[in-house]
């Protein structure tokens, strides 16, 4: 196993400078917290190393070949959780304070400035350690994410913090879509291709038409999201279309031999998951206040009752007197 030093020399102009280090285990695993300062740019950035990374060999070629998988290192994720539980310390009662939406920007605003709080990389973090961090359950991270999305405040590139980048946008279903297209054919997922198509598209219309936003285009019913009742009505043709083709040409008989089993599964698990959807006592309470809207609207005002002025009122839908 090679020293720090010696690692070191593999990166010509850059400089290692070790600002923690932690022994893990009975082994005394050790995990380092260095500086890396890149002499000609100037540039410095903090990164997490361990003795996996110093356990190599160099080939004819001068490249390293490393003996384990750095990744799968659980003295780093050990190291990762002890970050994680100090920032949580210090910061905890804080992120409770701002509540979860505005926590996600404060942790993102102190990783663009260096701050280590347990992510894996420098001046980045993903929404899966920002979850870890607010311990937020479940998928609840990426409607937090899409509301901010939504705001013009944050993106997301892949599952990584992002500046927001004020621009024309396509409703997220619609650029899964367009990636699906471009790059299930390179060999599905190949993201850079699907990615540089969308902003070519997207800054093509950003620039040369009046539409700066999803919203402008699209209204805010479908940004950053389509409205669920869109969603079903093609999702039921697009389902219908493809079984009809299927049916007719032998080529699209061909195209979906690999979904066939997965497709008969699929619409029975819609089925039953719709159905329990429906029955939900909160999808009930909706669709009777939906209900009262639309029979009050269809009311002459005087007609109103109590309850249904209050309904109209809460809705947005009259002026509050």
């Amino acid at each position: 196993m090679h020293t720090l030093e010696e690692y070191g020399k593999n990166f010509p102009g850059c400089s290692l400078t070790v600002v923690r280090t932690f022994e893990v285990g009975k082994s005394g695993h050790k995990v380092y917290r260095v500086n890396i300062h890149n002499e000609s740019s100037g540039i410095s950035e903090e990164h997490v190393l361990c003795e996996c990374e110093l356990d190599y060999e160099t080939n004819d070629k001068g490249w390293l070949i490393h003996k384990r998988d750095s990744h799968k290192c659980k003295a780093q994720k050990t190291v990762f959780k002890l970050i994680q539980k100090d920032a949580k310390k210090r910061y905890g009662a804080h992120w409770s304070s701002l509540g979860h939406k505005e926590a996600i920007m404060d942790i993102f605003a102190r990783v663009k400035t260096g701050e280590w709080l347990g992510q894996r990389y420098s001046k980045m973090i993903y929404a899966q350690e920002v979850a870890e961090l607010l311990d937020i359950k479940g998928p609840a991270i990426w409607g937090y994410c899409d509301t901010l999305y939504a705001e013009e405040r944050l993106e997301l590139n892949g599952a990584i913090l992002a500046d927001y980048e004020k621009r024309f946008r396509f409703p997220i279903e619609i650029q899964q879509l367009l990636a699906m297209l471009v790059e299930e054919p390179l060999g599905w997922p190949n993201g850079d291709a699907g990615d540089g198509f969308l902003y070519t598209l997207e800054h093509a219309i950003h620039e040369h038409t009046d539409y700066k936003s999803g919203k402008n285009a699209f209204w805010e019913e479908n940004f950053p999201h389509i409205a669920p009742h869109h969603l079903l009505t093609f999702g039921m043709l697009w389902i219908e279309l493809a079984l009809s083709r299927v049916a007719t040409d032998d080529n699209a008989a061909r195209d979906l031999w690999y979904f066939d089993k997965y497709t008969a599964r699929l619409l029975g698990s819609l089925q039953k998951e719709m159905t329990a959807v429906l029955k939900t006592k909160r999808f009930q309470t909706i669709q009777q206040e939906m209900k009262m809207r639309f029979d009050a609207l269809t009311k002459p005002s005087k007609d109103l009752s109590a309850k249904e002025l209050k309904t109209l009122e809460n809705g947005g839908l009259i002026d509050k007197k």
